[in-house]
């Protein structure tokens, strides 16, 4: 089992925001590779942490977590992260320092409000996995002697200087410059930095469309109702391309020319027929990228399910079900574990 440490670690690695519920978020910014001139050092890109403490809402993106890797379920994974903010709130309460490994430290100043510093050691960005900071030799430091102790001078020394000055300029030309970290690969003209690679021509092929020969039928709730599989305790109802609803069978819908009028409403307007969504959705994916959630309910659907993205949220949830109770969807969970898809209940 992972510990909440290296859970947290993997989920900055991957993702832009992480939320620790009812304690924060974790935001990431990109910054880019700097040079020292006054330590000699030069650093590779990196991810700077950010922390807000506004940031209380449950995404669900922690839980999903704990509960896949530790193979729990999402009820225990969610009594672990309310004990450990516990943890995190009484240890600060009495003027401790809690660290969170790889990831920093949080303690409260003189003024009572929590203090979060960065671990330092320890870089987030993908693209600079396996580079480190590269200590170089300033040329303001190099002494200038008289010429009679200029003779003196150890050769190596000299010898040194210039074999360090090539390693320091390739060691920032080359993941900067080339596409060596994407490509895992190098070729000798990466070493070459005169040298131009050749420009790609692309050829533009007007795209034909054919979006004005479809016709988009909205079909009304009646009509609906009538092609709806009623062998289920509910059916569905597509409000739009990207909403629906989930309906009881014993629920009565009343066709829509047949509504009969508010004798006490002076304008005779017809009541609204109240649909209450659902409270239980079976989850196959989150993701903070919604041309990800369109490909997974592309294929989802492909597949025989009512898959659709709920509204809400910082995060695109992809769902491939619902009902008003545990139970309801506890048999379509069942399924999908059977067919192999990692598949969480969210309430």
């Amino acid at each position: 089992m992972k510990t909440f440490d290296e859970i947290i670690v993997q989920l900055i690695i991957q993702h832009d925001c992480v939320i620790i519920p009812e304690f924060g978020g974790f935001v990431t910014k990109a910054l880019p590779s700097k040079i020292d001139y006054d330590k000699g050092i030069m650093s590779p890109p990196s991810k700077q942490l950010l922390f807000n403490i506004q940031l209380l809402n449950n995404d669900g993106l922690l839980t999903a977590e704990i509960s896949n890797v530790n193979n729990i379920s999402y009820a225990d994974a969610s009594n672990e992260i309310v004990h450990k903010v516990g943890e995190f709130n009484a240890a600060l309460k009495e003027g401790k320092k809690i660290t969170i490994q790889k990831v920093g430290s949080f303690q409260r100043n003189q003024e009572g409000l929590l203090v979060f510093e960065q671990d330092r050691f320890f870089n987030f960005l993908l693209s600079s996995y396996g580079l480190e900071n590269v200590q170089f030799v300033p040329a303001e430091t190099i002494e200038k002697k008289d010429p009679i102790e200029q003779g003196k001078t150890p050769f190596w020394k000299y010898a040194a200087a210039a074999c360090l000055l090539p390693i320091a300029f390739y060691s920032l030309w080359i993941p900067l410059k080339t596409n060596v970290i994407s490509s895992r690969m190098i070729s000798i003209h990466d070493l070459n930095p005169f040298h131009i690679a050749n420009k790609v021509n692309y050829i533009q092929i007007p795209f034909k469309s054919q979006v004005d020969k479809l016709t988009v039928t909205h079909s009304s709730i009646d009509e609906q109702f009538k092609q709806a599989d009623l062998q289920s305790d509910y059916w569905h109802y597509q409000y739009d391309e990207e909403t629906s609803f989930t309906v009881r069978k014993e629920q009565q819908v009343l066709p829509e020319n047949n509504i009969e009028p508010n004798t006490n409403n002076a304008d005779n307007e017809p009541e609204p027929i109240v649909l209450n969504p659902v409270t239980y959705n079976c989850i196959a994916g989150c993701f903070s990228n919604r041309n990800n959630a369109n490909i997974l309910v592309s294929k989802l659907k492909s597949k025989g399910y009512d898959a659709s993205i709920l509204p809400g949220g910082n995060l695109y949830r992809v769902s491939i079900g619902g009902g008003f109770s545990q139970e309801a969807v506890t048999l379509l969970k069942s399924k999908a574990i059977q067919e192999g898809l990692n598949v969480w209940i969210l309430h």
